[in-house]
């Protein structure tokens, strides 16, 4: 009859080693253990020291909006941002490793410039040190005003596979980008078409930032002898999608229903093609010559107006004309000619309050600037870019002029490196960095990730089906969204200045110089029809509360939040939601396993044969789940070792399982286990 004692640590041993895991460890014997014939073996106690047990689904998730704050009911129609939905990888988890899960999901999902990559997750304690839920806490960056990014910027063409209209692989790349300088020089051909798509860049490498940015473009004079046209638009990639005879077709990342065609509305209702490209917002001026009556100087901004029926504009979405001359600004009197703007301004700006977009004409040969256009002035939809939402929130500067060269003098991002992606999709049969073969990778915000309608589209490399979408980050993708977020009826043509803003927070900053947008953490299932409901179709049925430690709210909001003493920082840039309750744990049941005995059991859970010895108790005696548990079972159950002849034991190896025969995560410490052997009787 032998006792054997296993221990998951060795005093001798100083630092962690693979063999000392507590739920996965091996003891090796100095003097081999002789093991009789027909023994049998018994456990005859266990010590461990268990963690609690959080256990996830695969269909469990929660959802963080972060946007404006609904007041009524019926605000949602109006509604520019969409919630992301973190779903956490199935499994069980000790709390350390679950607050590193949410922690990970949160920042490797699509964001907000101001927010990306920012979040923490730490465990909340009461008195004593207890457990009680989650701290998640989100940092808003500080605002990008005075952190000139120009020299970050890379040249990047906007068509990267083939012009329109152009089979031949014929790129817009006809330009080059100089970060030390800022200066975007034409190298194509010069042009006076504005439809002309030679040198259209969309530099990438820095977001525009929300938080009081401002992009500043000089040297305008340089390119008047045809047409400049500049502006800040949403990521665009061309990408190629397999047809069924196996030609590739060339996609853009255009907005779902832009209209290239006749894309540009006047003011007057015409309606003219000026180059295929979409921008979310452009001024561009064109010389008088050869351009009839619609040269000059002109604002334009994408808007999808379904709906509209003044003036002739049409029901889709295009770029549509905005009238600054009426918006109060320095111009009035129609649209400014381009003699009388060269003769008083020699640069653009465009500066962002977090909500809107704002445009300045810097005094020729002055450091002083002169508004043409803003919210401040009037939020007329035809006299004012439209509001920024998820779709806008990452904006690049765009450019495309027909001679010359043009400077970005200034261009502020909140962004300290390249962590922030853009797009990118390799043409190449070859690997390339992070994506593949004939692969798209979205970038790190919402319109670039959930604007290609399907994860499952395939493309052929090297013979091989392969997925167009390089899904790097694992995040949930939400089909359609891109296109609900851009038909909001905020962005529809409703000729109405108290609809927008009767539906939007005031534009400005927070007390901290953050954008004023709130936190809103959806962590349940709700019917009753809720003020704060951000939710998106495929978003309904969250179902995290309780693993949140949000035991009777399904919706936790930043204004509420503050009211009810579980969020802290409301109207800063530091936000905190701390759960009110313990997180709900999911005991699971254990099992004492040793994988390198002759033994059998049999797992019904598996359906199959087993190593399993036995179940250590749920409780200890005095009704404890968790921390150091010492358990002795008063009537051993012993298993036949099958050795018909003697057996001589170096190692023994000693795993703690669930009935999935997976090692426990939930165990910390030292493990230490005592069997009994003994011959049958």
């Amino acid at each position: 009859m032998s006792l054997i004692v296993a221990t998951s640590k060795l005093e001798e041993n100083t630092q962690n080693i693979s063999s000392e895991n507590p739920s996965n460890f091996t003891n090796f014997f100095r003097s081999p253990i002789h093991v009789e014939p027909n023994s049998e073996i018994a456990v005859e106690s266990v010590k461990i020291n268990r963690t609690p047990n959080i256990h996830i689904k695969g269909s469990s998730y929660f959802c963080h909006y972060f946007g404006q704050k609904n007041d009524e009911t019926d605000d949602k129609i109006y509604q520019i941002e969409a919630p992301r939905r973190i779903q956490l990888e199935e499994g069980t988890y000790n709390i350390d490793d679950y607050k590193t899960q949410i922690e990970s999901k949160l920042n490797k999902c699509y964001g907000h410039p101001s927010i990306f990559g920012n979040a923490s997750v730490s465990i909340n304690t009461v008195t004593g040190g207890a457990e009680n839920g989650l701290q998640i806490k989100f940092v808003q960056r500080t605002s990008g005003s005075g952190s000139d990014k120009a020299d970050d910027l890379v040249k990047n063409s906007y068509y990267n596979l083939a012009r329109p209209e152009k089979n031949n692989g014929s790129l817009s790349d006809g330009f080059t980008y100089t970060p030390a300088s800022g200066i975007f020089d034409r190298t194509a051909p010069n042009s006076d078409s504005l439809s002309d798509t030679q040198a259209v860049g969309i530099l990438k490498g820095r977001p525009f930032s929300n938080a009081g940015g401002r992009m500043t473009v000089g040297s305008l004079a340089n390119a008047s002898a045809t047409y400049w046209k500049i502006g800040l638009s949403r990521p665009h990639v061309q990408y190629e999608v397999l047809e069924s005879n196996g030609s590739r077709t060339v996609n853009n990342l255009y907005p779902d229903g832009y209209q290239k065609s006749n894309n540009y509305r006047y003011h007057t209702g015409r309606t003219v093609s000026r180059g295929d490209e979409h921008y979310d917002f452009t001024v561009q001026c064109k010389s008088a010559s050869g351009t009839g009556t619609n040269d000059g100087l002109r604002m334009f901004c994408s808007m999808n107006r379904g709906g509209a029926t003044a003036e002739g504009l049409g029901k889709t979405w295009a770029m549509y004309e905005m009238k600054y001359w009426e918006s109060g600004g320095v111009h009035s009197g129609g649209p400014m000619t381009s003699s009388a703007f060269y003769a008083s301004f020699d640069r653009i700006r465009f500066e962002s309050d977090g909500t809107y977009i704002s445009v300045f004409g810097g005094d020729k040969a002055k450091p002083t600037y002169q508004q043409l256009m803003g919210p401040n002035l009037s939020k007329d939809v035809d006299k004012c870019f439209k509001p920024i939402g998820d779709t806008t929130y990452a904006l690049y500067p765009q450019i495309n002029i027909g001679s010359g060269d043009v400077e970005i003098t200034q261009y502020e991002s909140e962004l300290t490196d390249a962590t922030y992606l853009f797009p990118e999709y390799n043409a190449s049969d070859a690997s390339v960095g992070i994506t593949g073969p004939r692969q798209y990778t979205p970038g790190s915000d919402f319109y670039s990730t959930n604007r290609i309608p399907s994860s499952h589209l395939v493309n052929l490399a090297n013979g091989t089906d392969i997925q167009l979408f390089n899904n790097v980050n694992d995040v949930i993708t939400e089909p359609g969204s891109t296109k609900t977020i851009d038909s909001s009826i905020s962005y529809r043509n409703y000729f109405s200045v108290d609809a927008i803003t009767t539906h939007f927070q005031p534009n400005g900053f927070n007390a901290s110089g953050g954008v004023v947008l709130d936190h809103v953490l959806i962590a349940n299932k709700y019917t009753v029809p809720q003020v704060e409901d951000y939710l998106l179709f495929n978003q309904r049925f969250p179902n995290m509360s309780l693993a949140l430690g949000y035991r009777d709210r399904a919706i936790m909001s930043q204004d509420q939040g503050s009211t009810d003493g579980y969020v802290s920082g409301s109207g800063t840039n530091t936000v905190t939601f701390s759960s009110p309750s313990e997180i709900e744990k999911a005991p699971i049941s254990a099992f004492v396993r040793i994988p390198n005995l002759t033994h059998q059991s049999f797992n019904g859970a598996q359906s199959g044969l087993s190593k399993i010895l036995y179940q250590v108790p749920q409780f200890s005696n005095d009704g404890r789940q968790y921390g150091p548990l010492y358990f002795a079972p008063g009537e051993k159950t012993y298993i036949d070792l099958k050795n018909p002849t003697a057996t001589i034991l170096n190692a023994l190896q000693v795993q703690l399982v669930g009935s999935d025969e997976k090692e426990l995560k939930s165990l910390n410490g030292t493990t230490q286990v005592v069997f009994h052997i003994r011959q049958k009787r």
